[in-house]
């Protein structure tokens, strides 16, 4: 009797070549990689001791030697299948400890059963066959009984805990069933093959390269490490995150979640271009990995997370104050660092949070803040009924950009010389079929935040162009329309070619636009901002500076970006309206900005005597309710079509 060792051979090289990119790729640190080595390295011993089976078989006459090896073999041939079941189990377990009793003992009872199967049979066998295998009655299908149970174990873990276990996991544990079976149906079905030239013949053993094959399926399905790893950052990615919460939680594990976020990347990337950005967000990565090692997620573009052990209340302090001090310092070269915001969140688990879902609520909530909160927060201290309403309001705009279903509404414009409607302020409004009307105040700063102001400026830059083009305001006496431009829209390097090409589509002469832009867009891309209005001022358009007197930095505004226009805030008129300090700071503004031969608007104007008092002071245009809120396109040609001008002007 010959042996063909060539598949062992292939299945030894196969496993230890595996057994060593394992080892060698990075990995969370949760109990499955563990177990995915052990069973690899069972699956390594087993051929290891079928080839010194098939050795002995065919060259020792030491009958004792071969009952001790194939007792090594049978014994790791058990413990492969029994390493294969607590390989599926942890997947979807964080601890073996945390295992209830029925399932501990449908594990463990099996493997015991088998030991003593196998040392009953070698010490009543006294027959030793060259099939590698002892044959003594029904104890070798004992044997293989208790195999083939954990691999219908495993199979079975898996079918009936979906929520750990995806499509591709269960597919990968399917096919390693069929595999294995499949060759061992071969391996015992197939006919002893004669040698050639030979009258002796050959037993060719494949079933240990079948499970190198099957082991090489699970490795490059389930445990393939681009799934689990953050590209850019070489941390964690979401997906692990998710799923180690999931794991520990399911075992009812006190843990710890710090989320950092960083505040305005999309800022950030915009001001300092997306590779310097990329750099610094691999510095914050390479941070976090030295305070947390192997525990340490990045989940979006800003978002990163910690997940630790329990931790008691100074502990946790202590962590977040590594987080806190290392912001404080510059990012980036030595040279040309910057200084980045982050804002922390701490969550214990189960104390804050019970679900997956609450702790991405959590980090809506984190996200929602504005700049003057403080930055540092436990979970404990907050109420999640904002970041429910954030996240309504989130999905209220998706609808509204797949319906197409902002409006855009018109404030009137009047001119103190002419003594008529000159202009309009388009402003976009929103409502909702689930949530009614929601007001401009909180949908455009989460708008802002999840870019989704991009698509909403566009949508009413199109629309405005297409109501002036059907409607020929010019003709109606509307010298041109203004439009806001958020801080985001102000970054976009496409931003003039874009909007001459919307210009264009509709016919509208460029100088019939006029677009508002505020000190908070000049302060954060000044470069860039300069870049568009100089293309576009160019090109016809006009442009006004939005808010005038809400900040410090409207005389750098003033000096360098070419305007034509200032609006003074609602807040200054009313200074002046209630405070003669705050009427000699108006006059004073005024007269600055008439020097510079620029064009002013008053906006807020409720009063005729408000009227009055700003045309006596030089105000060019005014705009407030005293002459018409913002109202609907509609209601906006009757207005300006019905408006006789103010008497006694």
């Amino acid at each position: 009797m010959r042996i063909n060792i060539s598949y062992d051979i292939c299945a030894a090289t196969l496993m230890l070549v595996l057994l060593i990119i394992h080892m060698a790729k990075k990995k969370t640190s949760i109990l499955q990689n563990v177990m995915f080595f052990v069973f690899t390295l069972m699956a390594l011993i087993t051929t290891v001791f079928s080839l010194m089976c098939s050795v002995t078989a065919m060259q020792s006459t030491d009958l004792n030697l071969k009952i001790l090896i194939n007792f090594g073999y049978i014994f790791f041939h058990n413990l492969r299948a029994f390493s294969f079941a607590l390989y599926v189990i942890t997947i979807m377990e964080a601890s073996l400890k945390n295992m209830s009793f029925k399932l501990r003992a449908a594990v463990v009872m099996p493997i015991i059963l088998s030991v003593f199967a196998t040392l009953i049979m070698i010490k009543s066998s006294d027959y030793w066959n060259a099939f590698i295998n002892f044959r003594e009655g029904y104890f070798e299908y004992i044997i293989y009984i208790v195999s083939a149970y954990y691999l219908a174990f495993g199979v079975f873990f898996a079918t009936f805990n979906k929520e750990l276990a995806n499509r591709d996991f269960r597919i990968a544990i399917y096919l390693y069933l069929i595999f294995i079976v499949g060759a061992n149906i071969m391996q015992y079905s197939m006919p002893i093959i004669p040698t050639v030239g030979n009258s002796d013949v050959t037993f060719i053993p494949i079933e240990n390269f079948g499970a190198a094959l099957c082991s090489i399926l699970i490795f490059s399905t389930i445990q393939k490490s681009e799934e689990f790893i953050d590209s850019l950052t070489g941390l964690f990615n979401e997906d692990s995150f998710s799923r180690m919460f999931l794991i520990n939680s399911k075992a009812k594990k006190s843990f710890s979640v710090i989320i950092v976020y960083v505040e305005d990347i999309k800022m950030l990337i915009q001001a300092f271009g997306i590779d310097k950005i990329n750099s610094i967000r691999k510095d914050v990565a390479d941070f976090l990995e030295t305070i947390a090692p192997k525990n340490a997620f990045c989940l979006s573009m800003s978002t990163f997370a910690v997940i630790l052990d329990d931790l008691n209340d100074k502990d946790l302090k202590q962590y977040i104050q590594k987080i806190e001090d290392e912001f404080e310092k510059k990012w980036g070269e030595e040279n040309y660092g910057i200084y980045i915001s982050a804002r922390i969140l701490d969550i214990k688990i189960p104390r804050d949070v019970d679900s997956l879902e609450l702790v991405y609520n959590y980090i809506d909530y984190l996200k929602g803040l504005d700049n003057s909160k403080k930055w540092i927060i436990s979970a404990k201290d907050v109420s999640l009924k904002d970041t429910k309403r954030r996240i309504a309001v989130e999905n209220a705009i998706k609808r509204a950009i797949e319906n197409d279903s902002f409006t855009v509404f018109y404030q009137p414009i009047y001119s103190i010389d002419e003594n008529k409607i000159v202009s309009a302020e388009a402003l976009v409004r929103l409502t909702d079929d689930e949530l009614g009307y929601i007001s401009p105040a909180e949908f455009i700063p989460i708008s802002e935040q999840n870019g989704t102001i991009l698509k909403i400026g566009e949508i009413v830059f199109d629309k405005v162009c297409s109501f002036m083009a059907k409607n020929n305001l010019n003709k109606k006496g509307i010298e041109y329309i203004e439009i806001n431009l958020s801080v985001v829209q102000c970054m976009q390097e496409s931003l003039a070619v874009d909007f001459l090409k919307i210009m264009k589509k509709y016919g509208i002469e460029n100088c019939r636009v006029n677009l508002e832009i505020t000190e908070t867009a000049a302060a954060y891309s000044p470069k860039m901002l300069i870049k568009n209005m100089k293309s576009l001022f160019e090109n016809g358009v006009c442009f006004s500076l939005d808010d005038f007197g809400t900040g410090y930095s409207n005389i750098n505004s003033l000096m360098n970006l070419p305007l034509d226009m200032i609006k003074f805030d609602k807040s200054m008129i009313d200074m002046a309206t209630n405070h003669d300090k705050g009427k000699i700071i108006l006059g004073s503004s005024i007269a600055m900005v008439k020097r510079m031969d620029l064009k002013i608007v008053a906006e807020g104007v409720e009063t005729r005597e408000q009227m009055e008092m700003f045309a006596a002071m030089g105000i060019d245009y005014l705009q407030g309710y005293y002459f018409s809120k913002p109202v609907c396109e509609e209601d906006f040609l009757k207005y300006i079509k019905n408006f006789k001008g103010i008497e006694g002007v």
